[in-house]
């Protein structure tokens, strides 16, 4: 593991985006060995769609309203989806690395909390907070790209435009113009936010010296304290105060402003200021709520309240708000950092949500056994099936429109297409023969939702918003229009298309993995069938998991070719790393396959329906091929004469029949 002091002089030394891009892969792998977690890269081919000026990162966010803390207002909320949010945390993590603000800042800076925000302005007769308005939209891009440039950080211009484009969100004024700001929700914002304050932190410690008062900020909430009003409107304090936050392109949220008197109530950041700094007591009765509804009627009717109360994204079930259990551990822990771990309040708490967890299984628990459970359910295997339902991509009294442009001269329109293609999902009576996976993306792209689920994962693993629903009203095909890159993702979400599988297969090649793989570019990009190309690429990934994890022979070949297998044109891809065989016999696999658990099983539940799966190896001394996934026709062992060159994964998809090829 590097240490940080070699991380820094790395951050120091880039140049380019993919010195940014090694830097942060470095970045994420330091901090999940510090902490122990399992270490995910950043993939390239991600990375360069989300930092390229041309990407719309927009659609890549949900905006959503939460309710604030203390107030009956909203706080509008614009998060990322995972695979965005992925690169802007590494980004907030490199950047803590190498910044950390004044010593009066004290919102988002690793090692300082709402605590050391409070503490100074204990005993001070007079405490003024301030908040600026709008606060992270008021940071534009501009000013995010021209301060990365400068001291402290110094980057050069092109890592500084390829962060400014990822951390950003492009928000649309009231005229219809366009400008970048921080999007609240990032988790790249708050660091951010920091860095561009800085020259703000700095006038107003020098303003506050210079009136012998204590300053604080945390995020926005500014906070001002000493033994004599400096504050009244017309001071010359509170004159420069304005002024000061004006010229940094602010804005003073007057609705929060407030003066406080020793003697009387004091607030800091939410916490009690008195002669020590205190938790409110709604904080204590509200948690104190929380649990008599759990011990009286029960953790279900309890969490049900609790999200009914709490219910602020109406995006979202109620399940999807947070676990009861989650919130009052969370809030129990809040008030221990605050009042001490010895507090008699704090053990009282505690004790109560301790009891009642002592007869709940563990979340770890109930995620173990209901994954297995999900992998033990049998799911169907009926290629055939999945390719008749592929298949209808192929005809216009089908899907086909959904993907190409209408033809001249026809009668067609969206709202047309969409009924029809309603029509064929609704009267499909072999829905139950072809993968969920594949079921719910096909209605979700063309109706908008299937279930609780609104949104498709495309080929890279991006959640995608937007679907056909959308371009109904429209005139002409979306295609034409400024909605080809939804319909293009689609199109590579549902299909290998010639010239893209050699392309695929560096992609989903992490550097984390450590192979050495070859293969022929013009024999794989001669590939083109219809599959769930997201599956494939998670498929793909584990086997690449499994051959780094479990032996130290590194080279890896893959192959495709076509074959006709019983009347019908196959599409086949072998993965093998070369040299390596099982260590086991099938007999001692089959049990953890059939029982849910382990790599094999979940490359099972995973392919089935859309590929059969074989496994070609030396088992027990023997070589053999074990069809995992097959026709009931064929035999589950199949002896072989020569020793394979390695542990070959083949994975065999169904094209048309041959008859149907010659009519293409």
């Amino acid at each position: 593991m590097k240490d940080i002091s070699t991380l820094r002089c790395e951050i120091k030394k880039m140049r380019t985006h993919l010195d940014l891009f090694y830097v942060l892969n470095e970045v994420k792998k330091h901090y999940a060995e510090t902490e122990g977690i399992s270490f995910y890269p950043i993939n390239r081919s991600n990375f360069e769609y989300y930092i390229s000026s041309k990407t719309n990162r927009n659609q890549y966010y949900k905006e959503f309203d939460i309710r604030k803390k203390y107030n009956d207002g909203k706080r509008h909320i614009i998060a990322p989806f995972m695979g965005l949010k992925d690169i802007q945390k590494a980004i907030s993590l490199m950047l803590q690395l190498i910044y950390t603000p004044y010593n009066n800042v004290n919102g988002f800076v690793q090692g300082r909390c709402i605590m050391q925000n409070a503490y100074p302005h204990v005993f001070q007769n007079y405490i003024f907070n301030i908040d600026i308005k709008d606060f992270f939209p008021s940071i534009h891009q501009a000013r995010v790209w021209k301060k990365l440039q400068l001291p402290p950080l110094n980057f050069p211009v092109a890592i500084a435009n390829a962060i400014a484009n990822v951390c950003c969100y492009e928000l649309i004024n009231d005229d219809d113009t366009k400008i970048g700001v921080l999007p609240q929700g990032a988790p790249s914002s708050p660091i951010l936010s920091n860095i561009v304050c800085e020259r703000l932190d700095w006038k107003l410690r020098k303003l506050a010296r210079e009136n012998n008062l204590i300053y604080t900020r945390y995020a926005d909430d500014m906070t001002f304290s000493g033994m004599y009003n400096a504050f009244s409107p017309k001071s010359e304090f509170i004159i420069k105060l304005y002024a000061t936050i004006h010229e940094e392109n602010f804005v003073v949220n007057e609705s929060k402003t407030s003066l406080m008197k020793r003697g009387a109530h004091q607030e800091v950041t939410g916490l009690v200021i008195s002669d020590k700094v205190n938790v409110p007591r709604s904080y204590i009765r509200e948690i104190r709520s929380l649990l008599y509804i759990w011990e009286r009627f029960g953790e279900k009717t309890a969490s049900y309240r609790f999200a009914l109360h709490n219910s602020n994204r109406k995006d979202k079930t109620l399940s999807e708000i947070g676990t009861l259990e989650n919130v009052l551990l969370g809030k129990i822990e809040y008030v221990k950092m605050v009042k001490g771990a010895n507090d008699s309040t704090y053990l009282a708490l505690k004790g109560r949500l301790d009891k009642l967890l002592g007869a709940e299984l563990s979340k770890k628990e109930k995620r173990r056994e209901s994954r297995e459970k999900k992998l033990r359910k049998v799911v169907p295997h009926n290629l055939e099936e999945t390719q008749k339902f592929f298949h209808l991509f192929d005809y216009p009294e089908g899907f086909k429109y959904l993907t190409h442009d209408f033809p001249e001269g026809e009668e067609w329109s969206v709202d047309k297409l969409k009924e029809q293609c309603i029509g064929i999902l609704k009267n499909y009576s072999n829905y139950s023969q072809i993968p969920t996976s594949l079921w719910a993306l096909v209605n979700v792209f063309v109706i908008g939702k299937y279930y609780k689920k609104t949104d498709w994962i495309d080929y890279e693993g991006h959640d995608q918003r937007i679907t056909y629903s959308d371009f109904v009203g429209g005139e002409g095909h979306p295609i034409l229009g400024d909605h080809k890159e939804v319909i293009e993702r689609f199109k590579n979400t549902i299909r290998v298309r010639m010239r893209c599988l050699y392309n695929l297969c560096v992609s989903w090649n992490d550097p984390k993995y450590g192979l050495n793989i070859t293969m022929d570019k013009n024999e794989l990009n001669k590939a083109d069938f219809y599959t769930n190309v997201f599956i494939l690429k998670k498929s793909v990934q584990r086997i690449f998991q499994m051959f780094a994890s479990r032996n130290d022979k590194k080279d890896v070949n893959i192959h495709y070719h076509k074959e006709d297998i019983k009347n019908r044109r196959c599409h086949i891809l072998t993965i093998t790393q070369q040299d390596s065989y099982s260590e086991k016999g099938v007999d001692e696999l089959r049990p953890k396959l059939h029982g849910g658990g382990g790599d094999f099983a979940t490359l099972k539940h995973d392919l089935s329906g859309y590929c059969n799966w074989s496994v070609l190896s030396v088992w027990n001394e023997k070589p053999a091929k074990w069809n995992i996934l097959r026709e009931s026709d064929v035999d589950e062992i199949e002896e072989v004469t020569d020793k394979p060159v390695g542990f070959t994964h083949i994975l065999t998809f169904y094209g048309n029949k041959l008859e149907e090829d010659i009519h293409h």
